[in-house]
């Protein structure tokens, strides 16, 4: 788990941003969208804790993943001096990622031998008429939570799945990504749509990433929403799709120690019970494959659980998740 990774580049997107591009091909090809990086900014014990980072890009061919982060603190600020050449202390990947099948109902799936929907370019196959009718996954991003989405967008659109992409922040300055979209947009043909919301309406549309969501879950064109964020725009994004009956995971932003689980240093609480309480689902299944036992099965009490962000997290179904 732990990896020596080496900077190859280090670019600053804006102020405060940073976009580094580290080679370390055990992390670039184990990795998943929504999984992270915990980095040791500095080889002394000041500041003494690692830093997670959601991995934001990957190229498999070269050995290499990307993150983008915001300096935020000491680490961030002594992560940003890193030079090409330099080297990173590494625990990764970490977490569990996004699941890039949600919202496409399945007979079976190419892993237990089932041949896949070759129009649909996503080793599935769709019950008759259900996939193609929900036309979209719907991708939200609030602030640096564009980070993981971008990685996410780019394996959903390899599958050969159609993409909305919500883009969220508080100004022009602080839209980080939107080159990386562009870039994808070029080779999807027409599979990607961005929409640009800002708070200060600099750019694009006046308003949180929430407007444009709540009208499109309600046009029923959406299959899935994948969200990141700041916690209020993560709620109301929640409560949107919790109102319409669709699908979605959100990943969680939390303060870590270990990064593995052992300090519980980065625990939130869940629903004991998530299906009793979301209308699209199947009620009274309270299955996760994160669970500490390893069963999936939650007790069903209805009381509330915690889990652990680093290790059964970042990413959560929204069914799961309590707003805070």
């Amino acid at each position: 788990m732990k990896q020596t990774g080496e900077v190859m580049t280090q670019t600053r997107v804006s102020p405060g941003y940073y976009l580094m591009e580290v080679r370390c091909p055990s992390v670039a090809d184990g990795s998943h969208p929504g999984q992270f990086v915990h980095v040791r900014c500095t080889g002394g014990l000041d500041p003494l804790l690692r830093r997670p980072l959601s991995i934001h890009r990957v190229n498999r061919q070269h050995g290499s993943f990307a993150l983008l982060y915001r300096v935020q603190g000491k680490g961030t600020q002594l992560l940003s001096q890193k030079r090409p050449g330099d080297k990173l202390d590494l625990l990764g990947p970490l977490g569990k990622g996004f699941n890039l099948s949600l919202g496409i109902p399945t007979r079976a799936c190419i892993h237990s031998g089932a041949k896949p929907d070759a129009s649909l370019g996503n080793g599935f196959e769709a019950e008759p008429g259900s996939a193609r009718d929900r036309e979209e996954a719907v991708l939200a991003a609030g602030g640096i939570g564009v980070a993981p989405l971008v990685y996410l967008a780019e394996e959903l659109l390899a599958l050969g799945r159609r993409v909305l992409f919500l883009v969220g922040a508080r100004s022009a300055s602080d839209l980080v990504a939107l080159g990386a979209l562009e870039e994808l947009q070029e080779g999807c043909h027409d599979r990607l749509r961005v929409v640009i919301c800002t708070d200060d309406g600099s750019v694009g549309f006046r308003g949180s990433v929430a407007v444009p969501l709540e009208e499109t879950v309600a046009c029923r064109r959406v299959a899935a929403v994948f969200a990141c964020g700041p916690e209020a725009m993560l709620a109301r994004v929640i409560e949107i799709c919790r109102q319409g009956g669709v699908p979605g995971q959100v990943s969680l932003e939390a303060r870590m120690a270990c990064g593995v689980g052992a300090c519980l240093g980065c625990a939130c609480r869940l629903h004991s019970d998530p299906g009793q309480g979301w209308p699209s689902l199947e009620p009274g299944k309270a299955v996760h494959p994160g669970t500490p036992d390893g069963s999936g099965i939650r007790t069903g009490s209805g009381k509330p659980v915690y889990a652990k962000v680093c290790r059964e997290g970042p990413v959560f179904d929204m069914e799961e998740v309590i707003p805070e």
